[in-house]
């Protein structure tokens, strides 16, 4: 099972390794985790046989192992859900969500001068906005 960003990286990975000089590209970590995901899902990393319990009918099926990388679409993805899934269990129940209020940066400096009167007007308007 192929994806057009496995592809990508299998197209690109090594002209990318030997012209970019950024640090980042050749972290041992990068290069493990883009060539794990180049292997996924391949006889590379082996397969699982699966045969049917019923004699009569004998069925096999061989299954390709994944590469349990995060940076892979497959993998990760399954990852990620598991994680969100294991998350939720231990969040309390509630009706009420958390809301981050921000100010936008111009007005940040104008805040610093008078911070009470800018605090009062956000305020103000966060509570026109949820009402």
């Amino acid at each position: 099972m192929s994806s057009v960003i496995v592809d990508i990286f299998g197209d690109n990975f090594e002209e990318a390794l030997a012209t970019s000089d950024s640090w980042q590209v050749h972290r041992p970590s990068v290069k493990k985790n883009v060539e794990k995901m180049l292997m996924c899902r391949t006889l590379q990393l082996g397969v699982k046989g699966f045969q049917c319990e019923n004699e009569k009918c004998g069925h096999t099926m061989f299954v390709p192992n994944t590469c349990k990388s995060r940076v892979c679409p497959c993998c990760g993805f399954m990852m990620n859900l598991n994680w969100q899934g294991a998350f939720m269990n231990r969040v309390i129940p509630s009706d009420y969500q958390h809301m981050v209020f921000g100010l936008p940066g111009k007005l940040r400096p104008l805040a610093a001068v008078n911070r009470k009167a800018i605090s009062k007007l956000m305020f103000g308007s966060i509570n026109q906005t949820l009402s």
